[in-house]
C-alpha cells in the first residue's frame, strides 16, 4: 500500500545495467525530477555487473526483480502477485521493453494500475534476423495494450506505432556533465599522450547495429590524409574480438586505441576531435547528443533519426564510400569551433536540456492520470 501522496512510476526495464542507454536516459530524468511529486520504482529480470541500484535507493526509489519475460506463464504470475503486494501502489508503469506489453496490459489493469506507457526507443526490432522476425511479430499492434505511447524520437514513435499519436520523450541530459572545457582537454590528452593527434572518437558497444567495421574503414582512409590520426574506441561487447582482429587485418594497431567501458566517457569527449557515428539504425543516440553538447562536430549515417542533429553535424548515406566520409569527417574538422555557450544553446533549443524536459515530464505524467 502507499505510504505517501506523490505520484508513484514504476518503470519495466529489462536491467538497470550502467551501460544501458536506455536506463541512462531514465536515470537523467529521475536525477532531477521533482521528487516530492513524482518518485519512481524499477522492475527489471536481467542482472548485471554495474547497476544503478545504490544510486536508485539513494535517490528515494525501489529496485524490484522479476523472471524472464520469455516464460510467459511464470512471468504473468509473478506480475500479479507483485502488484498484489504493491496493491494501489502505482499509479503509472512505463514499459521501456515493448515487445512485453502484450502479456502485461490486462494483468497490470486489473490490478490497479491507471496508466500503462509503452516506449519505443528505437527504429529497428533487432540486428539479428530471427529476433527481429520475432520482435515484429510481438509488437503487431502493440499500442492496443497501453493507455499512452511514448517515443524517444518521431522516427522512433512512428516505427512502432503505426500512425498512432504519441508523446516524445527527448533523451535529454544533464549538460553540466558534458560543456566543454579547455583545460580539461589539456589534461586528459596529456595523460593520454595524444595532446599532438587528430583524434577520432567513438562510443557504442561492440554489436552489428553500431558498424564498427565501416568505422575501422573510414579511419584507414583518413590516415590517409593524416598519419597524425588516433581512433578512441569506448565500449565493450560480443564483437569486440572481431573488431580487433579486423584492426590487425588493416595494420592500424599502433593508431587504435581500445578503452573498454568507461565511467569517464564525459571526460573522453573533451579530449576528442571529432565525433563518428555510423550505426545501421538508432532511436535517438544519447552518445550523439553528449558529444554535441561537448561543442564535438559530428558525422551520422542517414540510418539515425534526423532529430539527433543539434550543432555542427552531418548525416552521410552508408553507401557513400569510406573516402568520402574520410573527407567530411578532416572537412568538418577544419571548419570547427568548440564554443561551449552555442553548445548549450542548441541543446536546450532541441530539447535535450533535462532541466527542461524534467518539467515536461512531469507535467505530462499527471495529464495522464487526471484526463
Amino acid at each position: 500500500m502507499r505510504e505517501n501522496k506523490n505520484m508513484k512510476i514504476l518503470h519495466f526495464n529489462s536491467n538497470i545495467s550502467k551501460n544501458s542507454g536506455v536506463l541512462s536516459v531514465i536515470m537523467n530524468y529521475y536525477k532531477t525530477i521533482n521528487k516530492d511529486a513524482i518518485q519512481f520504482d524499477f522492475l527489471y529480470f536481467r542482472d548485471s555487473d554495474i547497476s544503478y541500484k545504490d544510486e536508485i535507493k539513494k535517490l528515494g526509489g525501489r529496485v524490484y526483480a522479476i523472471c524472464d519475460p520469455k516464460n510467459v506463464v511464470l512471468f504473468r504470475k509473478q506480475l500479479k502477485n507483485f502488484l498484489k503486494l504493491h496493491q494501489n501502489e502505482y499509479d503509472i508503469v512505463h514499459i521501456h521493453d515493448s515487445i512485453f506489453a502484450r502479456f502485461m496490459y490486462n494483468v497490470l489493469k486489473k490490478n490497479g494500475v491507471k496508466c500503462v506507457i509503452i516506449h519505443s526507443h528505437a527504429t529497428n526490432y533487432s540486428d539479428r534476423k530471427i529476433s527481429t522476425i520475432r520482435n515484429s511479430l510481438l509488437c503487431h499492434n502493440i499500442y492496443k495494450y497501453a493507455d499512452a505511447l511514448f517515443a524517444c524520437s518521431q522516427a522512433a514513435g512512428k516505427f512502432m506505432f503505426c500512425g498512432k499519436k504519441f508523446y516524445v520523450m527527448n533523451n535529454a541530459i544533464i549538460t553540466t556533465n558534458f560543456r566543454f572545457s579547455e583545460e580539461k582537454r589539456a589534461e586528459i590528452r596529456k595523460k593520454m599522450n595524444i595532446k599532438d593527434k587528430f583524434v577520432v572518437g567513438h562510443v557504442g558497444a561492440f554489436v552489428n547495429q553500431k558498424n564498427h567495421t565501416f568505422l575501422l574503414e573510414i579511419f584507414k582512409e583518413i590516415l590517409k590524409k593524416n598519419k597524425n590520426s588516433v581512433l578512441l574506441l569506448i565500449g565493450d561487447g560480443p564483437l569486440f574480438q572481431d573488431i580487433v582482429e579486423k584492426v590487425k587485418l588493416l595494420k592500424i594497431e599502433d593508431k587504435v586505441v581500445f578503452l573498454g567501458k568507461r565511467s569517464d566517457v564525459n571526460d573522453l569527449y573533451q579530449a576528442m576531435d571529432i565525433f563518428i557515428l555510423p550505426s545501421l539504425f538508432e532511436g535517438l543516440p544519447m552518445v550523439g547528443v553528449e558529444a554535441q553538447c561537448s561543442s564535438l562536430p559530428i558525422i551520422m549515417s542517414t540510418e539515425i533519426t534526423e532529430e539527433a542533429g543539434i550543432r555542427q553535424f552531418k548525416f552521410l548515406k552508408l553507401t557513400d564510400d569510406a573516402n568520402i566520409w574520410a573527407e567530411k569527417t578532416i572537412k568538418m574538422y577544419k571548419n570547427n569551433q568548440r564554443n561551449k555557450e552555442k553548445a548549450l544553446e542548441a541543446i536546450t533549443s532541441h530539447g535535450f536540456n533535462i532541466e527542461v524536459e524534467s518539467e515536461k515530464l512531469e507535467s505530462k505524467y499527471f495529464e495522464l492520470i487526471l484526463r
